[in-house]
């Protein structure tokens, strides 16, 4: 079970937002981000929200979304399995489809279209 922490305008006690280390006697150590929440462009952006809106994408059957590394920029990459009978050729219609519902830091600057998500030899997700 997640630390819990008693919020000041919250009724009650809620999970801790990040994962920390308890340093006695009363302090605490940020690790990382249990939300998946990045920053683009100074701005705080949420990885669920923009995959699920590129769920919603007519011809995207799954999708996956990360933080750019250092040398690649300081945006968004995403990740895309499309339905089947749609194409690469059907990038340009995606991206209008996303430009209407994201704002432009929450916008992917770079796709990769393959036949399933990626995940390393235990299955879980890896970089693309």
């Amino acid at each position: 079970m997640p630390p819990l922490i008693r919020r000041n305008g919250l009724e009650g006690w809620q999970p801790f937002p990040d994962e920390v280390r308890f340093v006695p006697p009363r302090a605490i150590f940020p690790l990382k981000r249990i939300d998946r929440m990045v920053q683009v462009a100074g701005v705080n952006a949420a990885l669920e929200r923009v995959e699920h809106v590129i769920c919603q994408c007519p011809g995207v059957k799954a999708c996956r979304v990360r933080l750019m590394r250092p040398e690649e920029g300081q945006r968004l990459k995403a990740f895309l399995v499309l339905k089947e009978g749609h194409t690469a050729a059907d990038l340009p219609q995606i991206r209008q489809f996303l430009v209407q519902r994201l704002s432009s830091h929450e916008m992917p600057r770079s796709f990769t279209i393959g036949s399933e998500l990626p995940v390393n030899i235990m299955g879980k997700a890896c970089d693309w």
